[in-house]
């Protein structure tokens, strides 16, 4: 929202979609084009641009930068929703499962311990606020993602997500280079 500032003790997540614009799978991108422009001149010459590419998005004209920010435009109304999984009962006991999980086996520094010794009701409790609090500080550049977030296996759950559905519905494949860490430790755009 306006006039936030992310805090020094957040953390962040960085990660980038390997070979973005090569790989977009021309079905999806010409129904996101649908979805966004009115059938006339300019959507036909859009069909066209992309189409002159046997594969992916042609790099280096501008209208790649406009392929790039439509082609993820709905993913990125998902993550801002943390993908949707309060509306589904199973998915969040689930995932709610895997929170707990992921502090149990991660939880390192004195801080995380006094969190995981509250127990897992409080634990429970932490992740549905979050999960129904959505995400508050995400931002995409084109195929660049930074998340900011206070809670380090949230983040990580975050992104075990993100990879599923971009891989399952954008057929993107995730650069392996990305970091989950405190924001004062600087943010890394790969």
């Amino acid at each position: 929202g306006e006039g936030e500032v992310v805090r020094q003790d957040e953390v962040s997540v960085s990660n980038s979609i390997h070979h973005y614009f090569p790989l977009m799978d021309h079905q999806l991108l010409h129904k996101k084009v649908n979805d966004k422009f009115k059938d006339g001149k300019f959507r036909r010459l859009v069909h066209r641009v992309i189409d002159s590419y046997p594969q992916g998005a042609p790099l280096g004209i501008k209208m790649a930068q406009l392929f790039g920010m439509i082609y993820l435009a709905d993913f990125d109304r998902l993550v801002e929703r943390f993908f949707d999984i309060t509306k589904d009962p199973e998915k969040m006991a689930y995932w709610t499962s895997r929170y707990i999980t992921e502090w149990i086996m991660t939880a390192e520094t004195p801080d995380e311990r006094l969190i995981l010794s509250r127990g897992s009701q409080y634990l429970a409790r932490r992740f549905n606020s979050f999960a129904r609090e959505g995400l508050r500080h995400y931002y995409r550049f084109v195929d660049n993602i930074l998340i900011f977030h206070k809670d380090k296996p949230f983040l990580r759950i975050i992104r075990e997500l993100m990879i599923v559905v971009l891989v399952r519905d954008y057929r993107a494949t995730i650069n392996a280079d990305y970091q989950i860490r405190q924001t004062w430790e600087g943010v890394r755009l790969v």
